[in-house]
């Protein structure tokens, strides 16, 4: 990521001023938003990266498209970028923002991929286990990859439990060929 350090700056610095002024989980929900509004619309993404545009104009769609829907010190934040060329730096901002938050709010982001969907007992159960292991609330994401054919793989951070049936069979395959 070209911008991850000044990315970095930027998502401290707000999280800073928003613990300060106790608008804490607003701002949180803010950014998430924005960073949600960014994934799905390729042309907000190429806005936001296109500098070359006069400030007047990247200003008035700003305000067009978050005025109303953001917290004023929000839309304070958006303009400041504007005026400092990092609204490109904004998903890498907003993912900063979130692990801050999350590290403050004691929550855990955990993603689980299987090959089905999982009932809610399911679910529960795995969250419970994770829950007493970490000592943290769990924050869910879940994917669904046919592929795997049968178990599933947890991340939590950067470390990952793969108990998939694809990875039994190719750990099987792997013992296999090597013996």
């Amino acid at each position: 990521m070209k911008n991850s350090k000044a990315a970095k700056r930027y998502a401290r610095a707000f999280f800073e001023l928003c613990k300060e002024g106790d608008a804490f989980d607003d701002a949180y929900a803010d950014l998430s938003m924005i960073r949600q509004a960014v994934g799905d619309s390729a042309e907000l993404a190429a806005f936001l990266k296109n500098v070359h545009l006069p400030r007047e104009k990247r200003e008035s769609v700003l305000a067009a498209l978050f005025q109303t829907r953001v917290r004023p010190l929000t839309m304070d934040f958006l303009l400041f970028l504007d005026r400092k060329n990092r609204l490109p730096a904004m998903p890498q901002i907003c993912e900063y923002f979130e692990k801050d938050y999350f590290a403050q709010k004691g929550i855990l982001k955990v993603k689980i991929t299987t090959a089905t969907a999982l009932d809610s007992g399911q679910e529960e159960a795995i969250r419970d286990r994770l829950r007493q292991r970490y000592q943290k609330d769990i924050r869910w994401e879940s994917e669904l990859v046919p592929g795997l054919i049968g178990g599933f793989k947890i991340q939590v951070e950067d470390l990952i439990h793969d108990l998939s049936v694809q990875n039994q069979l190719q750990k099987f395959k792997n013992r296999i060929m090597n013996s």
